[in-house]
This record gives C-alpha cells, structure tokens and sequence, in this order.
C-alpha cells in the first residue's frame, strides 16, 4: 500500500485561558480542507512534517518569525498583515493563506452604570481579556462589573498586549426587590441584583405552564368548549384573571393559549390544564420535568397559574433559563412575540404587555400576587442582541415600569 504522508498544522492559542488547539490534517491524496488560518499578534503555528522533512517558504517575512528543523517548522505572528505559506512536506507541495490580525478593543473608555458589568465585544481571537481595575469596579473572567459610583482608570491584557482606558461608574437605582438583565447573545448578566433570590414568581409561572401545554397539543385549530369549572377555578384559587371567555364558549387551542401568554386569562391556563392532563399532578410534574431540562435547579412549581405555595418558587436567574429553554420553540417563540390577537370566534382581542415597555420590547409577560407584588419577564432586543430582563417583588406597576426604562438605559449604554 502506498504511504500515506500526513502534515499536521497545529495553532496554539496562548492567552488568559490557557491554550486552544485547531488541527488541521494534509494527505498527500487530498489537499487542504482549510485553506487559510487566522493569527492574532504572538500565535504560534506549528508545520510538523512527522518523518518527512518539511520546510516552508513565507510570501512576506515580515509578518511572521519563522524557525526551522528538518521535520518541523514554529512561525511566530508579529505583525497585521497577510501572506502566502508554501509548504513542502516530502514530495507534496500545499499552499496556505495567514492572516494576522491585530487584537481590537471596542470601547477603551467606558461609562457603567452601578451594578453593570460589560464584556468588550471586540476581537480578541477567542481569548478573555484580563481586566485590572483600580477603584469602583472588579473584574473577572473577562469582565468589568461597576461597584461604586466614581472614576477610575483600568487595563486589559490579552497576550502581550496591553490596552489603557478610563472608567466612570454613573448611579442606578431600582426600586424592585430583584431585577436580573441577561444578555443571550454574548451570554452573561449584565446587571444582577438578588438574582439568586428564591422569589413567588406569580403569573410568570405561565410562560413554562404554556410551553409545557404546546407539546401536548396535537393541532392548535382543534375547536374546544370553555368550561364553567374552568372560571370557577380563577375565583377558588385566590383570584386569578380572567380574559372574557364564557362557560360553554366554543374556542380553538390557540385561542386559549393566546389568552394565557398575551392577557394572563386563568381560565384559559385551567382549561387548557383539563384538556391536557388528567389531574394537577400530571401537569405538575410536566412542568417541573421540563424546568429540569432548561437547568432550573433553583426552581420548583405546584401549580400552572402561580398562586402563591411555600413550594412554588423561583429565581431571577432561573426566570432567564426558562426563556433561554421556551424561546428555542419556533411556535412559542412566535406566539410569545406577537403584539396583539384576535380570538377564531371574533369574540376578544389580546394585546401583549410588551406594547407598554419601549420599542426594545419584543415580548413580555406580567405577573402580581400578594407575596409576589408586580414581576414581569421581557425580551429586548439592541443592536443585534437579544436580552431577557427579569424584574420581581416591585411595590406597584409605576415602579415595575421605570425600572425596565432604567434596564434598557443599561443594554442601550453598551
């Protein structure tokens, strides 16, 4: 059988956190499947020829250091730019594109609000900033997260690079017990307060209560009566809100769902409950079934409406699990985003809560008890990212209102 004469091309990653290594594998039957690498200032790129002698020819030696041994060759970035390699390993010739590439911070001065953490979007080649601050904020795992109000001064390292910049930490205060904004496009929290605080999450509870009736729903058009039982249950449980339906009313599936996401209609999440499961039980460990798969591990639920129980609870940050879990179903995902509903029948029309908190809103869904007080969970999205902001425990919808304004100050001052 004829050898077969395999280059290994290794890029090593040095950086914060540790080393990164892409492989890429030549075959002396095959060429190249990547035909250009990406270096940042300081990467190493490794050509190990194996037994076979291998040497490489550098289209501008200025980009890059190059030392040679008869069967390995370590070339070392120094500078932006591109170039040609033409490597020769045994009796094969293969050619390949570098690109060196600066590390690029996007913001070098910075304006935090008390509280806010901020991760730099720039390019930094897969690697974390180092952060070192010297007053009114911390920093870790590539974050800067703002702890008083004043001014100072940081650095960020990444390699051998070092960037210089300036800090103001400006005030923010808000009202509400607990208020989480996560950002689920570069995943962290952007701002946490009490996010790991058990909390009565009142009729948020809803938004797991709707997923888990979706997956049990065969066909969303199938036509379904309304049952007195169904609105007697909103008045026995303790007041839950009731949408307009009507004992005996003639609805479809997607009709009560709607009233369930949009308007917080309790006896649309107790009939879809009868007509999907057999018993509260049944609903129940669903429910808590699929919070286990969407990593809610500080969370329990006891009942669809969320009526307070002393086991029936959750935390701000398992509020942005859940709408991580539920948004990933295209049809939640729609009906969760749609501003206004008019029921099959012709009946009653839903709008979102959404409506009333600022064009970054895209969907929302409120909540009040007793315990709870005014909650409420939203997604915004800004300048191509999406963000979950979770807000509980404020004293009335006045506060629960400014207080998401005052997020969106936060993601809009990224």
């Amino acid at each position: 059988m004829k050898k077969i004469i395999i280059a290994f091309i290794v890029l090593c990653l040095a950086g914060a956190i540790g080393y990164g290594v892409n492989e890429y594998n030549v075959y002396s039957s095959t060429t190249m499947k990547k035909k250009e690498v990406v270096l940042y200032e300081q990467d190493v790129l490794h050509v190990d020829g194996g037994k076979e002698k291998v040497s490489v020819k550098v289209g501008n030696p200025s980009l890059l250091d190059v030392n040679v041994n008869k069967h390995a060759i370590k070339l070392v970035a120094k500078k932006k730019g591109k170039t040609d390699l033409k490597v020769k390993c045994g009796y094969k010739n293969f050619n390949v594109k570098v690109d060196v590439r600066p590390y690029q911070i996007s913001h070098k001065d910075l304006t935090l609000f008390v509280g806010q953490s901020y991760k730099d979007p720039g390019d930094f080649g897969g690697k974390v900033p180092n952060y070192q601050v010297k007053d009114y904020a911390t920093s870790k795992n590539g974050l800067i997260t703002a702890t008083k109000v004043g001014k100072t001064s940081y650095k960020a390292t990444i390699g051998n690079t070092m960037f210089k910049g300036n800090l103001t930490v400006k005030p923010m205060n808000f009202m509400s017990e607990g208020l989480t904004i996560y950002d689920n496009t570069d995943h962290y929290n952007l701002y946490s307060k009490n996010s790991d605080k058990r909390i009565n999450p009142a009729s948020i509870t809803k938004v797991l209560s709707v997923y888990t009736y979706l997956k049990t729903i065969k066909s969303l058009d199938e036509k379904v009566k309304v049952k007195q039982s169904d609105i007697d249950q909103c008045y026995s449980c303790g007041g839950a809100y009731i949408s307009g339906f009507k004992a005996n009313e003639t609805v479809t599936y997607r009709d009560l769902i709607y009233s369930a996401l949009l308007v917080s209609g309790g006896e649309a999440i107790f009939g879809l409950e009868r007509l999907c499961f057999k018993n509260r039980e049944a609903m129940r460990n669903a429910m808590n079934k699929y919070a286990k798969e969407a990593g809610m591990n500080h969370s329990h639920f006891e009942n669809p409406v969320g009526m307070s129980n002393p086991s029936h609870y959750m935390t701000g940050n398992d509020i942005v699990k859940m709408m991580k879990f539920v948004l990933k179903d295209p049809t939640f995902k729609k009906m969760f985003f749609t501003k206004s509903y008019q029921t099959t029948n012709k009946k009653h029309t839903f709008k979102s809560p959404s409506s009333g908190y600022g064009k970054l809103a895209k969907g929302a869904k409120t909540g009040y008890t007793v315990a709870a007080k005014m909650c409420i969970v939203v997604c915004s999205q800004y300048k191509g990212h999406t963000f979950f902001i979770a807000q509980t425990g404020a004293n009335n919808k006045t506060d629960r209102f400014n207080d998401i304004k005052k997020a969106h100050q936060i993601i809009t001052n990224l």
